[in-house]
């Protein structure tokens, strides 16, 4: 695998963003914790630095040249949040975090579209009761006269309350 130094130039064409990458990730998001996307529209404003073999040496480059150009927090021109390397603020998941991501992920997206289609929800839902009504009125009548003892226990117990 390639390895690679990156940066993010501002339209005078100083750099205000270093980073360490493989594959495609000069051309991912990067998200900051206040939400704001620091990539550049302008493809021409994301350019490749310097490639490596040894993913060691690309991280080296990355924090070179951040020590170089310097930390807006330090006096410098990068709004990096930090040095480079691989101590970096990027965590990296294990897979049991991955899939309760997922799943969390899932179940905000089924209640969001619940929400925004209560009406529609509720529609099928009606429709769904009165097409299988035959079937559901046999199978609780099935159940109630295999369960006729225990159904009498439970209401007795509830009367007694």
């Amino acid at each position: 695998m390639n390895y690679y130094t990156y940066a993010y130039l501002r339209e005078n064409g100083t750099p205000y963003y270093i980073g360490k990458g493989s594959g495609n990730r000069i051309n991912c998001n990067h998200i900051r914790k206040n939400g704001s996307n620091i990539l550049p529209k302008d493809k021409s404003k994301r350019i490749i630095l310097k490639w490596f073999i040894e993913e060691e040496r690309s991280y080296n480059h990355e924090q070179y040249m951040i020590f170089i150009l310097g930390i807006k927090g330090d006096g410098g021109i990068l709004i990096n949040e930090h040095y480079g390397g691989k101590g970096g603020f990027c965590k990296y998941l294990t897979d049991e975090e991955r899939k309760r991501n997922e799943r969390e992920r899932k179940n905000r997206w089924q209640k969001e579209y619940r929400k925004k289609n209560r009406d529609k929800i509720n529609k099928q839902s009606v429709k769904y009761y009165w097409n299988n009504r035959e079937k559901n009125l046999k199978y609780a009548k099935e159940y109630r006269e295999k369960n006729r003892e225990t159904i009498n226990k439970k209401q007795r117990e509830n009367r007694k309350k």
